[in-house]
């Protein structure tokens, strides 16, 4: 009986897998057609694969406080813009030009970070801190960007760094 609920429940293991590999495939061959001349990314292949690579291998690392405070700075100013043009509506210009301006600096912000320390994972900024960094890549002005950067977020909620969840409004 033991060995038939292990047999089970390894069975259900890799069918997650395989399903998780099947969405992954699917979302990438979705995804690779919608370039849009207008967009532009920071990245190149090249740091994109260095990026899912490292994102695929991290190990324990010491947390950077700094970056993580940086990433929860940015993250809370970009949900109090959000919640200031809900609350004052779209007539209201200078917050349309504010949320551009803030999707922008996203972008900016998320690239200089990117080339220096590669996704700020769990291991270097802790579970709000990548969650601040995940804010600010759905927030970003570049889809090319949050494409790009696709596999990365897969991989993260492969190995449970990243709810599903949020991988699914990521993918919206």
């Amino acid at each position: 009986m033991k060995m038939l609920a292990r047999r089970a429940s390894r069975e259900r293991k890799d069918l997650r897998q395989v399903g998780w590999s099947a969405v992954s495939l699917f979302l990438l061959f979705l995804l690779l057609p919608c370039r849009s001349s207008a967009q532009t990314s920071c990245l190149n292949t090249d740091d994109v694969t260095r990026i899912t690579a490292a994102v695929k291998k991290s190990g324990p690392q010491l947390v950077n406080a700094t970056l993580r405070d940086e990433l929860l700075k940015l993250q809370a100013k970009g949900k109090k813009r959000f919640g200031d043009a809900l609350t004052f509506g779209p007539e209201n210009n200078s917050d349309t030009d504010e949320l551009r301006k803030f999707r922008e600096d996203n972008t900016s912000h998320l690239c200089t970070i990117l080339k220096r320390f590669d996704w700020p994972g769990t291991a270097l900024v802790g579970w709000d801190g990548q969650a601040a960094a995940l804010f600010l890549l759905k927030h970003s002005s570049s889809v090319e960007l949050q494409r790009q950067l696709l596999p990365v977020m897969i991989s993260l909620a492969e190995r449970d760094e990243i709810d599903r969840a949020n991988l699914a409004s990521y993918v919206d």
